[in-house]
């Protein structure tokens, strides 16, 4: 029950710090003349982070896990 409050509560902190991160429209500087703002800087890496994730995803269920062969060399006795 605690992680579970925890966890809420985080949730619901992320949400109200959400709505003042979109209060940033102040420009931070121009590019190509057109200002860019902390808010866009955040939307752009998150939608970058969405495109990156997607693709990673997509990509293992089309090709397959990598498969890790582990090099080191069994145990040569067991004793129970």
């Amino acid at each position: 029950m605690l992680g579970l409050g925890i966890g809420m509560g985080l949730r619901i902190f992320l949400l109200f710090s959400l709505t003042f991160v979109m209060r940033w429209t102040v420009p931070l500087f121009t590019l190509l003349k057109q200002p860019v703002s902390g808010r866009d800087l955040i939307l752009l890496a998150g939608g970058l982070f969405l495109i990156a994730k997607t693709t990673s995803e997509i990509h293992s269920r089309l090709e397959g896990e990598a498969e890790i062969h582990d090099q080191r060399k069994p145990p040569a006795f067991v004793g129970y």
